[in-house]
């Protein structure tokens, strides 16, 4: 598994001029409920992959996986909830459970995405809502109607 997670991942490298395309389908695939949790593990963790790559190598356009991602990360978070769910096996959910909050831990330590953002990633995952409104970054640049 390991090996065709790297294959992938260099796949998306050398095609980063098509990232859009590549997050969508990779996005579509972690969405789909029915795909086995190991399946789903390994293309998280080709994410994971990528986005660490993109973040570190000099590639073209190797930046657009990371925005992509970013779009789609909230609602995947989400879908990944409903796999927790879907487990019968206490052990199993629980090991899947540690596989998704390991990932998103690494994106933390790499410094991905902006904490909060990466807290809504797991709240996501966890199924906890939140009545608290997020507090955007007065960093970040708004449109001006």
């Amino acid at each position: 598994e390991r090996s065709r997670v790297a294959d992938m991942m260099v796949f998306c490298l050398d095609h980063s001029e098509a990232a859009d395309e590549i997050v969508d389908c990779i996005a579509e695939s972690l969405g789909i409920l029915q795909t086995p949790v190991p399946v789903k593990v390994a293309r998280l963790y080709l994410v994971s992959d990528v986005l660490y790559n993109c973040s570190s190598c000099p590639v073209p356009n190797s930046s657009y996986y990371r925005k992509g991602f970013e779009a789609k990360l909230p609602d995947l978070a989400s879908h990944l909830h409903d796999t927790l769910k879907a487990i019968t096996g206490r052990m199993r959910a629980e090991q899947f459970k540690r596989q998704i909050m390991s990932c998103l831990r690494s994106w933390e330590e790499w410094a991905l995405y902006a904490p909060q953002f990466l807290i809504q990633l797991q709240n996501n995952f966890l199924g906890v809502t939140s009545s608290l409104p997020i507090v955007e970054d007065p960093s970040t640049p708004r449109a001006i109607p």
